[in-house]
């Protein structure tokens, strides 16, 4: 009985410490839009300029949300038809389109 215990107890902490070495960051995220949805962003300085397919995007918010276990990143950027929010919840080193 201790010894399942033990063992159920590195099992644990080996996956615990497999998503905190892999945890993403904002820059992974910025790697993930690019490629994934082909949106990229340029600062000069003074504005943030992103684009998409030659189509220009007023980027108006973003939110992080950064633990332990998993980064979920939510953007948001107006285009001239319309609102894009992009919600990507990112664990294990990849990023995710979210559906919801």
């Amino acid at each position: 009985m201790k010894r399942g215990i033990r063992w159920s107890l590195c099992r644990a902490a080996a996956f615990a410490i497999l998503c905190i070495a892999a945890r993403l960051d904002e820059d992974d995220y910025v790697r993930w839009l690019s490629k994934q949805l082909g949106i990229s962003c340029t600062n000069d300085g003074i504005d943030l300029i992103c684009k998409r397919d030659q189509e220009t995007l007023d980027w108006t918010s973003r939110h992080v949300r950064s633990t332990f276990f998993y980064t979920q990143v939510e953007d948001r950027y107006a285009a001239p038809d319309g609102t894009v929010e992009i919600r990507a919840p990112g664990f294990l080193g990849r990023f995710m389109d979210a559906p919801w």
